[in-house]
C-alpha cells in the first residue's frame, strides 16, 4: 500500500535481512521459522510490485499469488467439512471482498489512503459484500432466468410471460453492436440477430427456467382488457387452471385454502386441525374472530338517537342528500370513513376560491389564483399535471367569460360563499352557495337567483336539473330567508306571498348550475348554464319531505346497499362496492 504497517520486531528483522540480501533466503529450522520465511517471501513479492509503481490492487495480487493459499483454501472449502470448510469459505470471501474494495477505491480515484481504507474495512461492523455461500432453505430467491442457471428449487414461480414482455423480440445490443461483435469474434458475419434467432434465445431461457423446479412449477400470466398471456404461456395450456395457485407458498395462502375447505365442508377434519394449529401460532386470519362477517357488530346503536333525544337533529347537506337516496351504505361509508380525493377535485376547490375572491373577468388572474397552490395537488405523474393545467386554463377562461357576461347583464351580486341552516322537522338542512345574485325580471320585479359552480366533466340532463337536490335546497333557503344577507322575516313573508311593509322583498328567481369544464360545455363554447325553474308550493313541500326522509336514513343504525342500481354500476361505483368483491364477501 502507500502507508507502512507496523510489524513485530522479530518479523521486521527477518524481512529486512531478506530484502538486504535478495539472493540469500534465511533458514530457521523450526515451524515458526518456516512460517516467518513464507511471510518474508510474500512481503518481498508485494514490495517489488510496489517499488515498481504498482497499484494497491496489483500489490495485493502479488501478495496473494506468493502466499500459495488459493489451492489450500479451495480444497478445504469444497472438499472439507465442519469448521475448517466454513473457515476456508470465510477466508476466500474476505479476500475477494478486499480485491473488490481496492478496485472501487481505484476506479473512484478516492483521496482516502490505503491505510485508512484498511482500518475502515477492519473496523466496519458489517461487510460491504457477502460472497460466501448461504443457506437458502428458508428464503425466497428472486432472480432472472440467467441467474437460475445451474440451480434448483422445490417451487419455481415464473412471472410475466405476457404478450410483448416474454418473449421480447426487440433487437439487443443495437446501440453498441455487442451481438454483432460477438459473432465477428466467433468467425461469423458481424450482423445483428434476427427475430427468429431472438425467439430461439428467449425460448431457451424459458425452457431453462421451467427446468429449475424439482417439485412444483407455477407459470403466472394476466388476462384482461390491456394484458394478454404470451405464446410461451400457451405451452402449458393443457395444465392451466383459473383457480388460485398453490397455497403452500405463504402462510396467508394456507389460511385461505383451509378456510375455503371448511366453508365448503364443515366436517373437513384435516382443514379444521390445520386452522387450529395456524391460529395457535398467531397466523393472521386463521382464528374465526378475524373472519369477515363472523364477528358481532361493535354496536347497533343509531348514529343519531331521534327516539331517545327529542332535541336531536340530523344535519343534511344538499350534496349528501342525493348520495343517501342513491345508496345509504355508500353514504355512511363516505361519511364515517372519509372519501378519497384527487387532483381534479383539488382544482375544483381552487377554482371555487378564485370565483369567490376575484370580480374582474381576467382569465390570467383567475389561473394565477389556481396555480398558486398547484404544487400541493396530488398528481400521480408529471404528465397528469401538464394535462390538468390545460384543463385549468380552459376553465379559468370560462369563469372569466361568465364574469364578463355578468357585468353586462344588469344583475347585481348580493354575496359569495353564502351559508344557510334551515330546520325542517328533525333535519337541519345546511349548505353553502357560490353566488347569490339579484336580477330585474321582464315584469319589472326584483328576483333572487342562486348560482352553483360545477367543475365536473359530465353535464346534467334536463330531468336531472329539474329534480336537482342542491338547487332545490338553495331555492328553499332563498324562500325562507335563510341566507345571512336576507331578512328572515321578509323571506317568510315572501314565501307566504305577503308584503313586508316598505321593504321590497325580492322574489325567488330559481337557481342555476354553472359548468366550466370543456367536456361539459363543448370545446370553444366557454361556460354553460343549466337553470332550475322557481319552486312552486307543491315542489317545495315535496322537497321538504325528501329532506325529512333522508334525515331518517342518515340517523339509522343499519344501512341498505342498493346493489342492483348502484353498487354494480361500472360508471358510477361508490365506496360500497367493496361488499360485492368476492374475496371479501363471497366466502
Amino acid at each position: 500500500g502507500d502507508a507502512a504497517v507496523p510489524l513485530p520486531r522479530a518479523l521486521d528483522e527477518v524481512i529486512a535481512e531478506a530484502f538486504a540480501h535478495p539472493g540469500i533466503e534465511p533458514v530457521v529450522d523450526s515451524r515458526g521459522g518456516r512460517a516467518l520465511r513464507r511471510v518474508a517471501l510474500t512481503a518481498r513479492a508485494g514490495a517489488r510490485v510496489h517499488q515498481a509503481g504498482g497499484t494497491a490492487r496489483e500489490v495485493l495480487w502479488a501478495l496473494w499469488d506468493a502466499s500459495k493459499l488459493a489451492v489450500a483454501w479451495e480444497r478445504e472449502a469444497l472438499g472439507g467439512k465442519g469448521p475448517r470448510s466454513a473457515a476456508a469459505n470465510r477466508s476466500l470471501d474476505a479476500t475477494v471482498g478486499l480485491f473488490y474494495a481496492l478496485q472501487r477505491h481505484e476506479e473512484q480515484d478516492s483521496d482516502q489512503s490505503i491505510a485508512d481504507l484498511l482500518v475502515a474495512l477492519d473496523t466496519s461492523a458489517l461487510p460491504e459484500d457477502s460472497l460466501a455461500a448461504r443457506s437458502v432453505r428458508d428464503t425466497i430467491t428472486v432472480t432472472t432466468p440467467q441467474g437460475a442457471i445451474g440451480r434448483e428449487f422445490a417451487v419455481v414461480a415464473i412471472l410475466g410471460p405476457q404478450e410483448g414482455v416474454w418473449p421480447n423480440l426487440r433487437a439487443r445490443g443495437s446501440m453498441l453492436g455487442s451481438a454483432a461483435l460477438e459473432r465477428w469474434l466467433r468467425g461469423g458475419v458481424a450482423v445483428l440477430p434476427g427475430r427468429r434467432e431472438t425467439m430461439h434465445d428467449e425460448l431457451r431461457l424459458f425452457a431453462q427456467s421451467t427446468s429449475r423446479a424439482t417439485s412444483e412449477l407455477l407459470v403466472l400470466a394476466l388476462a384482461d382488457d390491456e394484458q394478454h398471456p404470451g405464446p410461451f404461456f400457451g405451452f402449458g395450456r393443457a395444465h392451466a387452471v383459473d383457480a388460485l395457485p398453490s397455497s403452500r407458498i405463504t402462510l396467508r395462502g394456507s389460511v385461505a385454502e383451509m378456510r375455503r375447505r371448511v366453508t365448503a365442508d364443515p366436517a373437513d377434519a384435516a382443514a379444521l386441525a390445520a386452522l387450529v394449529t395456524l391460529a395457535q401460532e398467531g397466523v393472521p386470519g386463521a382464528h374465526p374472530d378475524d373472519w369477515y362477517g363472523v364477528a358481532a357488530p361493535s354496536t347497533e346503536a343509531p348514529l343519531t338517537d331521534l327516539a331517545g333525544d327529542p332535541e336531536a337533529t340530523v344535519g343534511v347537506s344538499p350534496s349528501q342528500l342525493e348520495r343517501a337516496e342513491d345508496c345509504p351504505l355508500d353514504w355512511v361509508i363516505s361519511k364515517l370513513g372519509g372519501g378519497d380525493t384527487n387532483a381534479a377535485a383539488g382544482i375544483g376547490t381552487l377554482l371555487h376560491h378564485a370565483l369567490e375572491t376575484i370580480r374582474e373577468p381576467d382569465p390570467e388572474r383567475i389561473l394565477a389564483a389556481v396555480t398558486a397552490e398547484w404544487d400541493r395537488l396530488p398528481f400521480d405523474a408529471e404528465w397528469e399535471s401538464e394535462r390538468l393545467l390545460g384543463t385549468a386554463r380552459a376553465m379559468s377562461q370560462a369563469v372569466a367569460d361568465y364574469l364578463r357576461e355578468f357585468d353586462g347583464s344588469g344583475r347585481e351580486l348580493v354575496g359569495t360563499v353564502e351559508s344557510f341552516a334551515l330546520p325542517i322537522g328533525r333535519a337541519m338542512l345546511t349548505g353553502i352557495v357560490d353566488r347569490v345574485e339579484t336580477v330585474v325580471s321582464a315584469a319589472g320585479s326584483r328576483e333572487t337567483t342562486v348560482l352553483d359552480l360545477k367543475t365536473g366533466r359530465t353535464k346534467p340532463s334536463a330531468a336531472e336539473v329539474t329534480e336537482h337536490a342542491q338547487l332545490q335546497a338553495y331555492q328553499l333557503a332563498t324562500l325562507m330567508g335563510a341566507f345571512a344577507t336576507q331578512d328572515p322575516a321578509a323571506g317568510e313573508a315572501a314565501a307566504a306571498g305577503e308584503g313586508a311593509g316598505a321593504t321590497e322583498v325580492p322574489a325567488n328567481g330559481g337557481a342555476r348550475l354553472l359548468y366550466v369544464h370543456p367536456d361539459a360545455t363543448g370545446r370553444g363554447q366557454g361556460f354553460r348554464e343549466f337553470a332550475q325553474e322557481p319552486l312552486d308550493a307543491d315542489k317545495r313541500d315535496a322537497f321538504a319531505q325528501r329532506v325529512a326522509a333522508a334525515a331518517e336514513v342518515m340517523a339509522a343504525g343499519n344501512f341498505t346497499a342498493r346493489v342492483e342500481h348502484h353498487c354494480t354500476d361500472q360508471f358510477r361505483p361508490g365506496n360500497c362496492q367493496i361488499h360485492i368483491v368476492p374475496s371479501v364477501s363471497a366466502s
